[in-house]
């Protein structure tokens, strides 16, 4: 069956009477048989006029001339293939079949991928590590009389062995400490710490402190790294290319050098958190020197990396007692002393009930009342000062226990906590000095009457 789109065929029919001269041609031609078809096609064909009359075209000749085409060019359309009969296609790939290649698209459309883009390269994997049969080479160095592993690149030796020393809880653990830097090592060797882990970059470092772990060679180990490996593993903007790891020394073990001139006092830290503030504390109770610093559980290690850097060292030259808590803390002091805590909150000090209310509670810095057997200095943390504890033991002292005080500038709360400790500790030992010069001239006024 032929099938025709008649808005196609009658597209450009507006007369009626043209209308009826095809109807007659199909009529004698195609549908003479089949009268339903036809009274479908001329009904399809009157819609299809109204609906184009009621358009408007610009020139009425042109669109005559056109009717007149199209009505001819469909007449003679109809008469050519009225003997032919038509058959629908099956399958779009029965009409390639037959189909020559060439003239097929030769440029077809394919998704391509981002990945399929880019071109492949070959990729080089590395060999899988194997702890079994890896051996680092060791090399001895005749210079230096010295003899050390050569470890690689992200050797996975250094990494266990820094990730170790690194944790906060394994090191603890372990009892071992770590430094970086020549100066902090030497100090540290001549104070008697144990030197168990030598680590360096560059033959330079490693020579410069020789000597003084030459008679240790036997007892240690010396890596050889390189430098990338230390920048990532140092906690320091421009790494010196040396680390050492010691063992974690015990309270009271370390060498100081004697010092005849060591003042009785004992500063406890309370509830510091800042690693760099207790170092600076440890580092001016070592210049002023003091006799002990005692750290109290829950500050922060005094031998940390921060710490000993904020240190500069100080913590070889002064006796530090850390983790100690305060249900101990009698056991550490002496059977005599004074106990003084600094505190910049003079409003906290009033709201604390105290079982022995005395008058002069609180006191300038200036005030420590001449000369004791022995001084105990509260110092705590920069924000929140010193604990509640602090407060129980000041009270417990009685008469040899107070606050002292330093007066500040409007606008200004509080000074840094080793800026605080260093003022009051200089004024002991301002008044402890002159105190003993009073005393000499006493004895020699004595001695001439």
């Amino acid at each position: 069956m032929l099938h025709i789109s008649s808005s196609f065929i009658f597209s450009g029919i507006k007369n009626i009477s043209k209308m009826n001269q095809i109807r007659n041609i199909l009529k004698k031609n195609y549908f003479t048989n089949n009268p339903t078809q036809l009274f479908v096609l001329t009904r399809n064909i009157s819609l299809n006029v109204i609906h184009q009359t009621q358009k408007s075209y610009p020139s009425p000749e042109d669109e005559a001339r056109k009717e007149i085409k199209t009505a001819l060019d469909i007449e003679t359309s109809l008469f050519e293939n009225s003997s032919k009969s038509f058959q629908q296609a099956t399958a779009p790939r029965q009409l390639l079949k037959n189909v020559p290649r060439r003239t097929r698209n030769p440029f077809p459309r394919e998704k391509k991928n981002k990945e399929s883009m880019i071109p492949s390269l070959p990729v080089s994997t590395p060999p899988k590590f194997n702890a079994k049969t890896y051996k680092p080479t060791i090399i001895q160095d005749k210079t230096l009389g010295l003899s050390f592993t050569k470890l690689k690149l992200n050797d996975p030796i250094l990494t266990n062995l820094l990730t170790t020393v690194r944790s906060s809880k394994r090191r603890t653990k372990n009892r071992q400490i770590i430094m970086e830097g020549r100066r902090l090592i030497l100090e540290a060797i001549s104070s008697g710490l144990k030197l168990q882990t030598i680590i360096f970059s560059q033959k330079e470092q490693l020579e410069l402190i020789s000597d003084s772990i030459g008679p240790l060679r036997n007892s240690i180990e010396i890596y050889k790294v390189p430098q990338h490996d230390l920048k990532i593993w140092s906690t320091l903007t421009t790494p010196p290319g040396l680390l050492a790891i010691f063992e974690r020394p015990s309270d009271g073990k370390l060498n100081c050098p004697p010092d005849n001139e060591i003042l009785p006092i004992t500063v406890i830290c309370d509830n510091i958190r800042e690693p760099n503030n207790l170092g600076s504390i440890i580092r001016t109770c070592a210049a002023v020197p003091c006799e002990q610093v005692i750290v109290l559980k829950g500050c922060c290690d005094p031998w940390e990396t921060k710490a000993l850097r904020g240190g500069c060292g100080a913590q070889f030259r002064i006796q530090i007692k850390d983790d100690i808590e305060w249900n101990t803390i009698l056991n550490h002091l002496p059977d005599e002393f004074k106990t003084f805590a600094a505190e910049s909150s003079l409003d906290k000090v009033k709201n604390y009930k105290f079982s022995n209310p005395k008058k002069e509670l609180i006191k300038p810095y200036f005030e420590v009342d001449g000369v004791s057997p022995h001084y105990v200095i509260i110092i705590g943390g920069e924000t929140h000062g010193i604990s509640e504890t602090a407060y129980d033991f000041v009270d417990c002292a009685g008469d040899n226990g107070s606050f002292l005080h330093i007066p500040l500038a409007g606008g200004v709360e509080s000074l840094n906590t080793s800026c605080a400790l260093s003022l009051i500790l200089f004024e002991i030992r301002r008044q402890t000095m002159n105190a003993e010069a009073t005393d000499k001239t006493n004895e020699i006024d004595k001695i001439i009457e």
